[in-house]
């Protein structure tokens, strides 16, 4: 399934939709993870991975859209960063983050 959630602008998104699939690509082929950390949307990265049918195995390439963030807002990157760092720890047994309780 796909959704429509993409970026739309320097730190912009389409805006974050419940209605959308939290495990689902884009047109993109990315995660609505991925948008929200390569736009540096902490608000929407929040609520895109506190969703009930969220699943930290489709966070993707999250190195690679904090890499990017990082590039477009210090500020915006170091946020996210820091929750990021805070709620997840990387399995190595699974291969995949996973989201601490």
């Amino acid at each position: 399934m796909k959704n429509n959630y993409q970026l739309a602008g320097h730190l912009q998104t389409t805006g974050w939709n419940t209605s959308y699939d939290v495990n689902a690509t884009n047109t993109f082929g990315m995660t609505p993870a991925e948008v929200a950390l390569q736009a540096g949307d902490l608000n929407e990265f929040i609520q895109i991975t506190s969703h009930p049918q969220f699943q930290s195995a489709k966070l993707g390439r999250v190195d690679l859209f904090l890499d990017i963030c990082r590039q477009e807002s210090e500020n915006h990157y170091k946020a996210l960063k820091q929750y990021f760092n805070e709620n997840f720890k990387y399995d190595g047994t699974q291969r995949t983050f996973v989201k601490l309780s």
